[in-house]
């Protein structure tokens, strides 16, 4: 399913309204099937030794004709979510938050770390497993 005219132009109003609330700044919509809607930088973290991991970017867009929202992290996609209705799309870009955005957790630290192996901090796979460090 794909977006209408006029879906596409309330979906553009409600990204819209969380950048200028959360950035003070409009999204770019020059490609409206790859509209950034979140940055930052996160680093996977051992709470047991207090130890962290290299830093890498998180990103989030959003593809609003396919109505999906897309996290990369290192340039690695590790959440693709495709809305099943508009209704649902719609509700979801209408309680946007940059805090649950931008969150990494360890099961998408695994998933970047399962496809780019040479990333992995040397304590992960003993932390991940839960084996004792």
């Amino acid at each position: 399913m794909k977006a209408t005219a006029q879906q596409i132009e309330t979906a553009k109003q409600l990204i819209s309204e969380y950048c200028l609330s959360e950035f003070c700044k409009d999204a770019d919509y020059i490609n409206i099937e790859d509209v950034g809607i979140a940055y930052s930088t996160d680093e996977p973290y051992n709470p047991k030794t207090d130890e962290y991991g290299e830093t890498f970017d998180v990103q989030v867009s959003v593809d609003i004709i396919n109505m999906t929202v897309k996290k990369e992290i290192g340039w690695q996609v590790t959440t693709m979510r495709k809305f099943s209705s508009w209704d649902e799309f719609a509700d979801y870009l209408g309680w946007l938050d940059f805090c649950d955005l931008i969150t990494v957790d360890d099961a998408e630290w695994n998933t970047v770390f399962q496809k780019r192996p040479d990333w992995k901090p040397l304590w992960w796979d003993k932390y991940y497993e839960g084996d004792p460090i």
